[in-house]
């Protein structure tokens, strides 16, 4: 019976530690600064010269984020069990443009400085999903496009092989416009 009591009490005193472990955790009160802005972007590629067979994949990095506070909201994460991080709210501001532009004639349909959005993808590596970035949402796909992990990609060759800068441009609806470019040969 002397054995049984100690470790309910064991056990009980093990219990309360958790207990007081989550409700610490759970405590962490207002986040400061839950939303974010990206203010500047870079792209990166792992080969600039694109062979017959090869596939161009840009990343499209975040090279400026601010964290900003949020609009006051009635109830926080009281009782949650890990505290959020600065920016877990995503973007403050709705993304209204997301193009991508050659300095060169892609094509006879695609001229110097015309949209080739319809000849690219974007590929969420985590779980595999694939959105072509003409027919997919702006918003949405800025965000994902953001995402450490997504990669813009394209099968589509211009017209004559040569050296290309890709720019990528995006905006948003608070008057931000992300600009960077990047210099690719096609054989």
């Amino acid at each position: 019976m002397k054995r049984l009591l100690f470790w309910l009490k064991v056990l009980g005193i093990q219990l309360v530690g958790f207990v007081a472990i989550i409700f610490y955790e759970g405590c962490c009160g207002d986040t400061s600064l839950p939303y974010v802005e990206v203010t500047a972007i870079s792209l990166t590629t792992s080969n600039n010269l694109i062979g017959e067979q090869d596939t161009l994949k840009l990343n499209v990095l975040p090279a400026d984020v601010r964290f900003l506070a949020k609009q006051s909201g009635f109830f926080q994460s009281a009782y949650a069990l890990s505290c959020p991080m600065d920016g877990d709210g995503g973007p403050k501001y709705k993304y209204t443009k997301f193009e991508i532009t050659s300095d060169n004639d892609f094509d006879t349909e695609h001229p110097e400085g015309a949209p080739l959005n319809a000849y690219f993808d974007l590929l969420v590596q985590y779980d595999k999903r694939i959105f072509n970035l003409a027919t997919t949402e702006v918003d949405l796909l800025a965000n994902m496009a953001l995402d450490i992990g997504s990669i813009v990609r394209t099968t589509h060759r211009p017209a004559a092989p040569g050296t290309h800068t890709l720019s990528v441009k995006i905006d948003n609806e608070h008057g931000t416009q992300l600009l960077a470019t990047l210099t690719v040969t096609w054989n």
